[in-house]
């Protein structure tokens, strides 16, 4: 199947889904261990409310992937969303949650210099390099996200290289908390590399819960469901959230640079004169 035919931006219409015999997931999912505001339990009290799954994958922090699989009724990926020390954001979503565990303890942890609001010491490349060895998908958060937090913007040219973006398993197509022509930045992107692809609210409170899903049919347990994405046999489903609740998300992701606003001066100072380097040779050389 065409990847275009796979990606819909469109409300999800999950009981239509779920008649189909469609399991579905949101990808991409805050709790209050990170930047969200919501509960666990409420997470995934909605979650089952609805009929589908969700991936609770918090900033560099695995205490919600843990509390949640502790419900054995749970339809739960282990996931987690790290910041490399460049600022890139990358999900990765594990099998198992014990890998998760291990993997978080092994290399995360130790890498993390002041709390999970910081960024790592861990560059991007050793990053996916390590996350290669264990039986994990990595996917690009929202390629091209506002300011650094994406893969793919400009900014980060010099280190992701084409060989860089060949280790990677999935592009995120649709993230709620983005813009539609970044998404179908996104969206080119998956089609150009041949990439798997997943969608997620990247919400941050429970009424963003499933505003995208990523659906796949006939597949009753998260590890047959990853191996879906893997093997480009899932759809993506969903719309980017109204500017006002868009404005409510951001205003509560803004409790991460208060917590150690150093990095971000000194990464918002970066980027802002690499963009102005790049105005003024635009300008120069037209």
């Amino acid at each position: 199947m065409l990847l275009y035919n796979r990606i819909e931006f469109l409300k999800p219409d999950i009981e239509k889904l779920r008649a189909n015999g469609c399991t579905l997931f949101d990808m991409h999912f805050h709790s209050r261990y990170s930047d969200g505001i919501s509960k666990v339990t409420a997470i995934l009290k909605k979650a089952k409310r609805m009929g589908i799954g969700v991936s609770i994958t918090d900033h560099n922090v695995i205490k919600g992937s843990l509390e949640a699989s502790k419900y054995k009724d749970a339809q739960l990926i282990p996931g987690v969303e790290i910041t490399s020390s460049e600022g890139i954001h990358t999900l990765l979503y594990f099998y198992k949650i014990n890998d998760l565990k291990y993997f978080y303890n092994k290399h995360i942890a130790p890498n993390i210099i002041k709390n999970y609001f910081s960024f790592l010491r861990m560059g991007i490349v050793d990053l996916i390099d390590l996350s290669k060895e264990y039986n994990c998908l990595i996917c690009a958060a929202h390629p091209y996200a506002i300011a650094w937090q994406g893969m793919c913007k400009p900014y980060h040219s010099k280190y992701i290289t084409k060989d860089v973006l060949n280790k990677i398993d999935i592009i995120e197509v649709i993230t709620g908390s983005n813009l539609r022509k970044r998404n179908l930045k996104a969206v080119w992107l998956a089609d150009s590399l041949k990439k798997s692809i997943s969608g997620g609210s990247d919400g941050h409170s429970i009424f963003e819960l499933g505003k995208v899903l990523t659906y796949a049919k006939e597949v009753h347990d998260a590890g047959s469901f990853l191996d879906s994405i893997k093997n480009k046999k899932n759809s993506v489903i969903g719309k980017e959230t109204t500017l006002i609740y868009r404005s409510a998300s951001q205003s509560v992701k803004l409790r991460l640079p208060t917590k150690t606003p150093v990095p971000y001066i000194k990464k918002g100072i970066s980027y802002l004169k690499k963009k102005i380097q790049d105005s003024n040779y635009l300008m120069h050389n037209q």
